[in-house]
């Protein structure tokens, strides 16, 4: 769906035509969301469509209405290297009952110079720090856990299905 392209000494997020023409891998993730029967549902891609940091690819909220469709819990990309959390979204806007989350997570360099400290609107919480996540999971609940390089957990999120 994107390609590498380099600008200016930067390398950038091309999208190619099979993303404006909804190509093989749009259908391919449609066809995967229609199909499955999990109570809990989690989308991994590499560019981030919401991060207040560097290498923010709005385009890819165009993909945001089929999470929203198919009910995904939970958005997982890295390429940024710091860490955020949207808060759950909706319709591009913040929608606590039945938004879709967004996690970026790419703590494994982390480089504070990526990390802008203006958050965005869909911010809940960011920092660059060399972290991993948690997940547990339970027919009831998610639990996501941020956890940096020295053990100590700093951010957590948790959401509940009856």
């Amino acid at each position: 769906m994107f390609r590498y392209e380099e600008k200016d000494g930067m390398w950038d997020a091309v999208p190619t035509d099979d993303f404006f023409n909804e190509g093989e891998q749009v259908k391919f993730l449609v066809s995967q969301l229609e199909q499955t029967k999990a109570r809990w549902k989690f989308v991994f891609f590499h560019y981030p469509p919401y991060v207040s940091g560097f290498y923010e690819v709005p385009l890819l909220r165009k993909l945001s209405s089929i999470f929203e469709k198919y009910n995904v819990d939970l958005v997982f990309n890295s390429h940024t290297i710091v860490y955020e959390r949207s808060h759950p979204i909706r319709d591009g806007k913040i929608s606590i009952n039945d938004g879709v989350t967004y996690i970026v997570a790419g703590g494994a360099g982390a480089m504070p110079e990526w990390f802008l400290h203006k958050q965005e609107w869909h911010t809940a919480r960011s920092i660059a720090v060399p972290h991993f996540l948690q997940v547990i999971v339970s027919q009831e609940r998610i639990e996501v856990l941020a956890i940096n390089s020295s053990g100590h957990l700093f951010d957590q999120l948790v959401i509940c299905k009856q």
